[in-house]
C-alpha cells in the first residue's frame, strides 16, 4: 500500500516537472524570437519618426542642420623646388603644411515634396569658418603650388584645338596668344609665395576679368562663354564650395515604406551622364547622411557624393563603441579607386586603358568637371600604384592616418563618428608651344588633401541616452526573458534529470534487496504449503461438526 502511494506521488511530481519544463520552454522560445527580431520590431516602430516631412519633426530638423560638429582640416602640399620641377629637371619635392582647420556648417534647403510626400527635393549648402586656434598653421603661410586655374584654362584650349581640323597648324598660333595673355597677367605655371588663405579661400584670377571684357560684344549676339565654375572670377579650393548650392537632390523621405534618403535624381537626372556605362552612372545608395535603416554587417552600402561625381561603396570593417554607443564601422574598399584589372567595375572610370597603372588608386574627375584636369585619391596616394607615388617625393601613405571610415548606429544608420579623407591632384602634362608649360614632366601632382571629421559630443550623447532609455529597458527585459528563461530551463532539466536518476536508483536497490531475501529464506507454510494446510483445517472442522450433530440426536 505504501509503495502504491509513493508511486503515485512520483508520477504526480513527474507531471508537474513536465508542465514546468513546457512553460519554461515556451518562455525561452518567445524570448528568443523577440531577441532575434528586436531590431526589426524597433525599426518598424521608429519608421514613423525617422522620416523627412514638411512639418519638421526632430529627425528632419537634425537632418537639415546636423547638430554634430564638423571639422575640415586642409593639408597643403607646397613644392620646394618650383624652378627645377617646372623645367622638367627633377621630380616635385613635396612638403605637407597644415592642417588649416575650418568649421563646416551644412544646411539642407528643402524645395518641395512630391509623390504624396514620398520624395523630397532639396539643395545642399555648405559654409566654412576658419578655426585659428585649432589650426597648426596660419592662413598667412607662404606656399608654392601649381597655378591650377591657368593650367586648366590652357588644358581646355588644347582640348578645343584638338577637336578642330588642322590642329597641328593651329597649336603654335593659338598658344602664342595664350602665352602672351599669361605673360601680361603674370601667370606662370607655379604660383610662388601664395598664401594658404588665398589657396583655400580664393584669390582673383584676373585673366577671366579680361576675357569677360573681350567677350562683352559676343553677348550682344546671345553668345555666352562656358561657365568656369569660379564665382566672381576667383579661384580657391574652398571658395568654389563656400555658400554655393549643390544639387538639387531628390531622395525618398522614408514615408510609406520607402528607403530613407535613397537617391532618386540629381540635378533632375535619374542617372549621371559622365561615363559610358550605366553601372558607373547609377545613383546608388543614399545622399550621405545615413546608410539607411537597420544596417547589417554583411551588406554593401553606397553613398552618392557630389564631389566625387559617383556613388562610392563602403564595406563593414569592425564593431566599435562611440561615447558608450555600440556602432558598426564602415569604410571605402581599398580597391575603390583601383585599376580595372583589380576592380572591373572601375573600367568606365579609367581614361588610360593603355596604361592601367595611371588609373590604379586614382579617380579621374575631368569627365564631370568640364575637362578640368583634376583627380581624387586617398591621401599620400594610399593604395595607389608605386609609379604614381614615386613620381613625386615625400609621399608617406599610412593606413592608420589616411584611411577613411564612418561609425554608424545599426538601427538608424546615422553616423556617430566618422572621418572622410580625400586628396586632390592635378593631372599634369606638358603643353607644347606654351611658354613655361612645355617642359614639365607628366605627373599626377598632389595639391592638397582634406579631412572631414565629425563625432557626437557629450551633450548630444546625453540627449540620445535619455531618448533611448525606454528602448534600453525593453531590450533588457527581452534579454532577461530569453537568457533568464533559457538558464531556468537548463537548471530545471538538470534537476529533473537528477531526481529521476535517484528514483530509478532507489527502485533498483529495493528490487535487489527483495530478490536477495527470497533466495536465502527456507520454504514455510506461509509460502508454498499455506494453501494446502488451510484446506485441511477447513475439512477437519466440517467433519467435527457432523459428528456433534449425530450425537445430539
Amino acid at each position: 500500500m505504501a509503495n502504491e502511494i509513493k508511486s503515485n506521488d512520483n508520477n504526480s511530481n513527474q507531471r508537474q516537472q513536465q508542465r514546468m519544463a513546457i512553460i519554461l520552454l515556451i518562455i525561452t522560445m518567445f524570448g528568443c524570437f523577440l531577441y532575434m527580431k528586436f531590431t526589426d520590431f524597433l525599426v518598424i516602430a521608429l519608421q514613423s519618426q525617422l522620416q523627412i516631412n514638411g512639418d519638421p519633426n526632430d529627425f528632419t530638423k537634425n537632418w537639415q542642420d546636423p547638430p554634430i560638429p564638423i571639422t575640415i582640416d586642409a593639408y597643403i602640399f607646397s613644392i620646394d623646388n618650383p624652378q627645377e620641377f617646372a623645367s622638367g629637371h627633377s621630380r616635385a619635392k613635396i612638403r605637407e603644411m597644415g592642417p588649416y582647420s575650418y568649421r563646416l556648417a551644412i544646411h539642407k534647403e528643402i524645395v518641395s515634396f512630391e509623390d504624396d510626400n514620398r520624395i523630397v527635393t532639396f539643395f545642399d549648402v555648405q559654409k566654412f569658418y576658419f578655426k585659428n586656434h585649432e589650426s597648426h598653421g596660419q592662413l598667412s603661410d607662404r606656399v608654392n603650388v601649381l597655378n591650377f586655374p591657368a593650367y586648366a584654362m590652357a588644358n581646355m584650349v588644347r582640348g578645343m584645338i584638338a577637336s578642330m581640323p588642322f590642329s597641328f597648324g593651329l597649336n603654335p598660333i593659338v598658344f602664342s596668344l595664350v602665352s602672351l595673355l599669361f605673360l601680361t597677367h603674370g601667370e606662370s605655371m607655379i604660383k610662388q609665395n601664395l598664401t594658404a588663405g588665398q589657396l583655400l579661400n580664393g584669390y582673383p584670377f584676373r585673366i577671366l576679368d579680361t576675357i569677360d571684357r573681350l567677350a562683352a560684344p559676343l553677348r550682344l549676339f546671345g553668345i555666352e562663354l562656358p561657365d568656369t565654375g569660379m564665382p566672381d572670377n576667383k579661384f580657391g579650393f574652398l571658395w568654389t564650395k563656400n555658400g554655393t548650392k549643390n544639387g538639387p537632390y531628390q531622395t525618398y523621405t522614408g514615408q510609406d515604406g520607402t528607403d530613407l534618403l535613397r537617391m532618386v535624381t540629381f540635378k533632375g537626372q535619374y542617372q549621371l551622364d559622365f561615363y559610358d556605362n550605366d553601372e558607373c552612372n547609377a545613383l546608388n545608395g543614399t545622399e550621405g547622411s545615413t546608410l539607411g535603416l537597420n544596417v547589417h554587417r554583411d551588406r554593401y552600402y553606397y553613398l552618392f557624393t557630389h564631389d566625387l561625381c559617383r556613388s562610392l561603396n563602403v564595406i563593414y570593417q569592425q564593431d566599435t563603441w562611440v561615447n558608450g554607443f555600440h556602432t558598426y564601422r564602415f569604410g571605402p574598399d581599398r580597391n575603390a579607386f583601383a585599376a580595372p584589372r583589380k576592380n572591373p567595375l572601375n573600367r568606365c572610370f579609367c581614361r588610360h586603358m593603355d596604361n592601367e597603372n595611371l588609373c590604379d588608386g586614382i579617380f579621374d574627375l575631368s569627365k564631370c568637371l568640364a575637362g578640368a584636369p583634376l583627380a581624387y585619391s586617398f591621401p599620400h596616394f594610399l593604395y595607389a600604384h608605386s609609379d604614381i607615388r614615386t613620381n613625386v617625393e615625400n609621399m608617406r601613405p599610412s593606413e592608420n592616418r589616411h584611411r577613411a571610415y564612418i561609425d554608424v548606429d545599426p538601427i538608424t544608420g546615422s553616423p556617430f563618428n566618422g572621418v572622410d579623407k580625400i586628396q586632390i591632384n592635378a593631372l599634369l602634362e606638358p603643353i607644347p608651344y606654351l611658354s613655361g608649360y612645355s617642359d614639365v614632366r607628366s605627373t599626377i601632382l598632389p595639391l592638397l588633401w582634406m579631412q572631414k571629421s565629425a563625432k557626437i559630443d557629450d551633450k548630444l550623447s546625453g540627449e540620445l541616452r535619455l531618448a533611448l532609455y525606454p528602448i534600453y529597458a525593453v531590450y533588457i527585459i527581452i534579454y532577461l526573458l530569453f537568457f533568464g528563461g533559457f538558464s531556468l530551463l537548463t537548471i530545471h532539466i538538470a534537476r529533473w534529470s537528477y531526481q529521476s536518476y535517484k528514483i530509478r536508483t532507489n527502485r533498483t536497490m529495493m528490487t535487489n534487496v527483495v530478490n536477495t531475501t527470497d533466495e536465502k529464506k527456507p520454504p514455510s507454510r506461509s509460502s508454498s504449503t499455506e494453501p494446502l494446510y488451510q484446506q485441511q483445517q477447513h475439512n477437519h472442522q466440517v467433519f467435527r461438526l457432523i459428528i456433534n450433530n449425530n450425537q445430539s440426536k
